[in-house]
């Protein structure tokens, strides 16, 4: 997953980090509902703050 964080300033500065989601034992691939999410936070935050909840389904769930 491609992560992407954008400041406010004028020009605006960015930079772009990948985060890599190892699922084991999964038959199928999940499927993330919306597939673009967004989250505004404050600049300063305390260390291990949850900023965003993804939510994720996939096919597993039927063959139970």
């Amino acid at each position: 997953m491609r992560i992407q964080a954008k400041d406010g300033g004028s020009p605006p500065l960015s930079g772009t980090a990948v985060v890599i989601i190892t699922i084991n034992r999964n038959l199928f691939r999940p499927v993330f509902n919306p597939t673009v999410y967004t989250a505004k936070i404050d600049e300063i935050l305390d260390l291990g703050t949850v900023i965003k909840t993804l939510n994720a389904t996939d096919g597993d769930e039927r063959v139970r």
